[in-house]
């Protein structure tokens, strides 16, 4: 599992630069939206790079303050639990496992922004499923070799949140569903919500 982790890291680094601003653009289309993001969090990386390079807990609020106001929250927490752990918890405890989550996932991914350097990113037109509800958009960074992150996005009050990301064939969310599955076969499950639960941000 921690292999996978570890694999996946560089790729999210992408995932993680699109997430700025989100909120601020009135792009209609979900490429606009990534695009505009990207722009705004590379900036902000590349203006701080020596901080972002030794500060751990700098560069963990940076991501705190631009990634978790685009990020639909809730989905992702739910399809990476399932539906019979998510349905097992009360609402208050769903949002502790939420909040426990995302502090988890800014804590795992902080360190990589030391390997983006300013790299090139292009930006591919969106999908949309039929109703027109949901959308992927690919993007490509530049650095030794292409790396393709494919970003899915859902709409929800008239504006586009990511819910997954998947690179080289493994999404994000299947990475903590197979995590999750494993504690639940390992009959550990409830402790391990309780750790996520638990999990705060990075303060050094």
């Amino acid at each position: 599992m921690l292999h996978i982790l570890k694999a996946f890291r560089v790729y999210v680094l992408l995932s993680l630069l699109t997430c700025s601003n989100l909120m601020a653009t009135n792009a209609k289309s979900p490429t606009e939206v990534v695009e505009h993001a990207a722009k705004g969090l590379a900036a902000a990386i590349m203006q701080n790079k020596e901080t972002v390079d030794s500060n751990a807990s700098f560069t963990a609020k940076l991501i705190e303050k631009h990634m978790l106001p685009v990020v639909d929250r809730e989905v992702f927490a739910k399809l990476s639990l399932g539906k019979k752990g998510w349905a097992s918890m009360k609402p208050e405890q769903q949002k502790d496992f939420t909040n426990g989550l995302m502090n988890r996932l800014i804590n795992s991914y902080s360190g990589i922004f030391q390997y983006y350097n300013g790299e090139k990113m292009t930006f591919k037109e969106p999908r949309f499923n039929e109703k027109k509800t949901k959308a992927q958009v690919q993007s490509d960074i530049f650095l030794k070799e292409p790396v393709t992150v494919l970003y899915n996005l859902r709409e929800k009050d008239g504006k586009w949140y990511i819910y997954d990301i998947k690179s080289g064939g493994v999404s994000l969310v299947s990475i903590y569903r197979t995590e999750f599955g494993e504690a639940r076969a390992n009959k550990v499950l409830d402790q391990k919500i309780k750790d996520v639960m638990h999990t705060k941000l990075n303060t050094h």
